[in-house]
């Protein structure tokens, strides 16, 4: 059995070049650090200036569901496709 069949391909724009040993490509362990998190920070570019929104956020399959207005600036944003990225951040003390 492939045991790296799940694993989310590499692409130009989501390859780490620092530490590169640090990247995790298991779709599972992804899930895992998705599954721990309840925070999100969704970035995106409005109007020339960037924004970046902490946002709660769910996991379910493949899917991320971002809590939210359909009417907020930030869901009338995704919801014309424009790009964006979340980033996911554990905090250990």
């Amino acid at each position: 059995m492939d045991e790296h069949k799940d694993d989310i391909p590499l692409t130009p724009r989501t390859t780490i070049k620092r530490l590169p040993q640090r990247q995790v490509q298991s779709r599972q362990a992804i899930n895992d650090i998705l599954d721990a998190g309840v925070v999100c920070q969704v970035a995106l570019v409005k109007d020339g200036a960037p924004i970046i929104i902490p946002q709660q956020y769910v996991r379910h399959g493949d899917y991320v569901y971002l809590h939210g207005k359909s009417s907020s600036m930030l869901m009338k944003y995704l919801a014309a496709g424009n790009q964006t990225c979340i980033t996911v951040t554990h905090v250990r003390w």
